[in-house]
């Protein structure tokens, strides 16, 4: 458990650092200057989600090969399938660059366009190519708090050279630049260390199957999918609004997102913790893991959700805060987020189970319907319309999701019931705040969210035993 507590206190530390980094860059660049940021940070989560679809498909073709290969070999395996993977890796990188402008046009005052920060994020990223590897051979150790410390070192490093060039020139443009100093870094220390820490004549005398190609793709397409039902309202308030708003609307996300850091530990620990041993499943234990982190996680981010709303609430009922008059559009963000962290959990489980082709189905096919509701409705121009067009297909995914989980599980009945709990208490402010007075929307929220947070308790001690068994499996 302790490892647990250690890990999820790097992940807080992390956690911090991008909230604090939230107000950094709007008070130091602005709302338009944050909104160019804002674009960075969409083009880079491309790259995370790349790395950690890397990570958990070396992570399954190394467990798979040990059914027929020894620990050598089956790492071996993995490794050579981490260089083979860079060739698709720059192709699919020349494509983002091309259409970079066409997602994310140049603003009248800020000329950098997406061509431009696509090509940063990806010279930053081609760089630190080696700390993938890295990554893999932490997690095989089980040294996951070394891999999450990594991950925290880089992004103070990023923060560090962005902040320090931004204070210095004043233009945000010269900051995201200065990020690509973090690539180089992280690039030549990971290789140094694979270097001098592992063995070269242990390569094996077959390439990793094709199978492994196929998998990365559908985990890769999946997470793309994800991202891009994330990112479909920016683009989209991007396109039909000015920097500003952008800016405005990335600074809530930015901040009611953050709670995602609770779900850093499911492409490392929580995946290899469902991996079926040796690619064998059995439906009883994957039962007996799953449903205890389910009902949990949908209770956290229930909770989480009714707690942001009251807060929201309540600034507005003093007169302060962005969205004050804009509150159920505040609050249907906050719902789509909130789901769209537990929707999180529920993928990561049935990729681990080996149904990742499902989990790409579900997402693209929420992704199809958000895409295809802000296109049948463009000239609406409303953020009322905007945030229950994107809370819609959180909806839609969390059901999907729950159903396909609830499959592989054998537990149909317990899905209708997450479903329903989704539905119903993910909307409930919304629509609280278009039919009660200010005052009771802030009651009813503290009752909610007190009723959800005592649920939340009493799951806490299966959910600890789940993790304590956890913590000793994957010292094994």
């Amino acid at each position: 458990m302790l490892r647990f507590v250690g890990i999820y206190g790097i992940n807080a530390l992390s956690f911090l650092t991008n909230v604090g980094a939230i107000f950094v860059y709007s008070a130091l660049a602005g709302p338009s200057g944050y909104g160019t940021y804002g674009i960075y940070v969409a083009l880079m989560s491309v790259f995370l989600i790349l790395e950690m679809s890397l990570l958990k498909t070396a992570l399954a073709i190394t467990e798979r090969a040990r059914a027929q290969h020894d620990e050598v070999e089956s790492r071996a395996l993995a490794r050579s399938f981490l260089k083979l993977a860079l060739i698709p890796i720059l192709a699919g990188s020349i494509a983002l660059i091309a259409v970079g402008n066409i997602i994310f046009p140049p603003d009248v005052l800020v000329r950098m366009g997406g061509t431009q920060i696509a090509l940063i994020v990806v010279v930053e990223h081609v760089l630190a190519y080696p700390a993938n590897s890295l990554s893999y051979h932490l997690a095989r150790e089980r040294r996951f708090n070394a891999v999450y410390g990594l991950r925290l070192l880089g992004t103070i490093l990023r923060h560090c050279l962005a902040w320090t060039v931004l204070l210095i020139t004043g233009s945000i443009e010269m900051a995201i630049v200065a990020i690509v100093l973090r690539g180089l870094i992280f690039g030549v220390f990971s290789y140094a260390w694979l270097r001098l820490r592992l063995p070269r004549s242990d390569g094996p005398a077959e390439r990793p199957p094709v199978g492994a190609f196929a998998m990365l793709a559908s985990f890769m397409a999946t997470a793309l999918a994800l991202l891009a039902i994330q990112e479909i309202p920016s683009i989209y308030i991007a396109r039909t609004f000015d920097r500003e708003v952008l800016g405005s609307y990335r600074f809530l996300y930015d901040l009611t997102a953050a709670i995602w850091f609770v779900a850093t530990i499911y492409p490392t620990v929580l995946f290899t913790y469902l991996l079926p041993k040796r690619g064998q499943m059995d439906r009883a234990e994957t039962r007996r893991r799953v449903e205890p982190l389910s009902n949990a996680l949908l209770v956290f981010h229930l909770t989480y959700y009714l707690v942001v709303c009251v807060v929201l609430a309540g600034m507005s009922s003093l007169g302060v805060g962005l969205f004050s008059a804009q509150m159920p559009f505040a609050f249907a963000v906050t719902a789509a987020v909130s789901l769209l962290g537990y929707s999180r959990f529920q993928i990561e489980a049935i990729q681990a189970l080996g149904q990742g082709r499902l989990a790409l189905i579900a997402v693209a096919s929420s992704c199809i319907v958000v895409a295809a509701f802000f296109w049948l409705f463009p000239g609406s121009g409303d953020t009322r319309f905007i945030g229950w067009g994107w809370l819609l297909g959180q909806f839609m995914l969390t059901a999907l999701l729950s159903l396909v989980l609830a499959n592989a599980t054998q537990d149909i009945p317990k899905a209708f019931r997450n479903i329903a709990i989704a539905v119903v208490g993910f909307s409930i402010m919304t629509v609280a705040h278009d039919t009660l007075p200010l005052s009771s929307v802030i009651w009813l929220g503290i009752v909610l969210a007190v009723a959800s947070g005592l649920v939340g308790l009493a799951l806490l001690l299966r959910l600890y035993m789940t993790f304590r068994n956890l913590g000793a499996e994957t010292e094994r």
